[in-house]
């Protein structure tokens, strides 16, 4: 719940929450009430959904990667453009921001920050490359009860010789070539 707590306030105001916290209970035993008084005096926000759900009610937390869509285009200076769009879905009642990461192709990273609060919510991203992985809390900060459903690498396509017209360039394997 404290690491939950870091990542929702950030770094600099959980340091602020702790000062604080010890600072109001003086060493005595802490409370849920105590720790949520301080965290959002601190945050300047209404916390009563972070406790109520991690704290009281104890619900679960599972995201997965869902459809992922991905077409290209050409701007107008004739570039290619890919436009990546996937859907990420939460399973369990728990609400949670959390962080996507798109990583391309080429090489690029994308990061989306989602609120968590929708049961889909869709990533759209257009870059120069396809999307080659996605990743759900790639730091693995949240509690999330099926972390094999965070991450999707798209496999290599599989195309029939017939669409090249170089075949010994692209051949890696009799009947088979990897885009």
């Amino acid at each position: 719940v404290y690491s939950m707590l870091h990542h929702l306030l950030g770094a600099e105001a959980f340091r602020d929450f702790l000062r604080q916290l010890g600072a109001e209970t003086g060493g005595t035993v802490v409370t849920t009430e105590d720790v949520q008084r301080a965290a959002e005096a601190v945050s300047g926000k209404d916390l009563e959904w972070f406790f109520r759900q991690w704290v009281r009610n104890r619900v679960k937390l599972d995201y997965a990667v869902g459809h992922l869509d991905v077409t290209s285009r050409q701007d107008a200076q004739g570039r290619r453009l890919y436009v990546n769009k996937v859907d990420i879905h939460r399973l369990g009642k728990a609400v949670m921001p959390v962080e996507v990461t798109l990583i391309t192709a080429d090489g690029q990273v994308h990061i989306a920050h989602l609120t968590g609060e929708a049961r889909t919510e869709t990533v759209t991203w257009e870059g120069t490359g396809p999307v080659r992985d996605v990743q759900i809390d790639a730091e693995r900060r949240l509690p999330d009860v099926q972390p094999l459903n965070n991450h999707a690498h798209v496999p290599y396509t599989i195309r029939p010789l017939s669409d090249f017209p170089r075949l010994d360039s692209l051949l890696l394997y009799p009947f088979v070539l990897l885009d």
